[in-house]
């Protein structure tokens, strides 16, 4: 199988879309300071964000391991588990930092309507970046 590192850097499409609005990119895999886990356990820095934030693998192993985003704020958060499913949370939901303060789902839900209707405001009639070739051209349908 081939890695999904490889993948986004051979197709270019998809590497924009994640680069924006997802705010993802693998050239960025420089370390925010001092993030460990207390199991002592691994990270790997693989990915990083334009406001400082790193995307780690947790522990031993290939792209299945879990990932934890740390922020520049010192602020982290396990967010997916494996490489697939925080390609498939980017290209569905690219403004997700903006959800993760809401508690009450009530109120997330409002929020990321209102970033969806954003996000298509910005973009009428795009389609060269669109989620769903992005994602066919992963093999995430």
């Amino acid at each position: 199988m081939e890695s999904m590192i490889a993948a986004v850097r051979e197709q270019e499409e998809a590497a924009r879309f994640l680069a924006w609005p997802g705010d993802f990119d693998l050239d960025r895999g420089g370390h925010v300071e001092d993030v460990h886990l207390a199991s002592g356990a691994a990270l790997e820095g693989f990915a990083g964000d334009g406001s400082g934030g790193t995307y780690f693998f947790c522990g031993e192993g290939g792209e299945e391991r879990p990932i934890l985003y740390a922020d520049s704020e010192g602020s982290a958060a396990l967010i997916a588990i494996g490489l697939p499913e925080l390609v498939r949370l980017l290209l569905v939901a690219p403004w997700w930092r903006d959800c993760q303060a809401f508690t009450d789902e009530e109120r997330l839900r409002e929020s990321c309507q209102s970033h969806v209707r954003v996000y298509a405001d910005t973009r009428p009639g795009r389609t060269d970046l669109s989620t769903e070739r992005a994602c066919a051209g992963l093999g995430q349908n």
